[in-house]
């Protein structure tokens, strides 16, 4: 509810949010490159949206979950999520590279 009340203009908590999620975009990325092959990288303008989808999934996830947590398996909904994300990434790279 807060991040939500945040964006509007001259919000106090909005510096925060704004450095907490790039803090939180950095520390996907390192993670995301450290389950990639080293001979197969996503691009890094790739990583940079995984990070910003990842999070994205992680936010939304955890707002159904809270509404109803007998629907939504939160761990395996959102590897599943993670997954499809990296390897979007990584296809993403693949097709570039193919044209």
């Amino acid at each position: 509810m807060l991040s939500a009340e945040a964006v509007t203009e001259d919000h106090p908590g909005q510096d925060w949010f704004r450095s907490r999620y790039s803090e939180l975009r950095r520390l996907v990325v390192e993670a995301l490159s450290e389950v990639c092959a080293d001979d197969d990288p996503p691009d890094p303008a790739d990583f940079s949206s995984a990070a910003s989808s990842v999070l994205a999934v992680i936010d939304g996830l955890q707002i159904q979950w809270l509404l109803d947590r007998d629907a939504v398996d939160l761990a395996q909904a959102t590897a599943f999520g993670i997954d499809a994300i990296l390897a979007s990434a990584i296809a993403g790279k693949r097709r570039r590279s193919a044209l």
